[in-house]
């Protein structure tokens, strides 16, 4: 799970062409947590965050990419740090889900590092591991 930008769908679709089943779960600003997340085993959550100033750099590209306004609020330095401190306080609440920073890594990096915890977490072999 992660805000916005934070590599959510292409992580889940990488992740299940492994094998592995994913959810993707959208933080929105003041919106609660689905109940289904606190159903299943809280050792497979994971949160994702990453840096305002990459976060920026991202949204401000994509809504230009698509021929909108990249100074509205999804893009302000403002919005960010609200969202990322709302990220941050649901992370906190639940300090079981490990969390990834995803800037400036790359995807099969993060997803290689995500496989590995929730792995061990599990007591899987590390055959698993790809």
């Amino acid at each position: 799970m992660g805000i916005s930008r934070t590599s959510k769908t292409p992580l889940s679709i990488f992740l299940s062409h492994k094998g592995w089943k994913v959810a993707n779960v959208p933080l929105v600003l003041n919106t609660p947590l689905p109940e289904e997340l606190f159903k299943i085993d809280q050792r497979r959550v994971v949160g994702l965050i990453i840096d305002m100033d990459s976060l920026q750099r991202i949204r401000k590209n994509r809504l230009e990419k698509f021929g909108q306004d990249p100074g509205g609020e999804y893009a302000s330095m403002s919005h960010i740090a609200k969202e990322i401190e709302y990220a941050e306080k649901i992370f906190k609440q639940n300090r079981r889900w490990p969390v990834f920073n995803v800037t400036e890594r790359a995807l099969e990096e993060t997803a290689s590092e995500i496989v590995r915890i929730i792995a061990a977490r599990l007591g899987l072999p590390d055959s698993v591991i790809f």
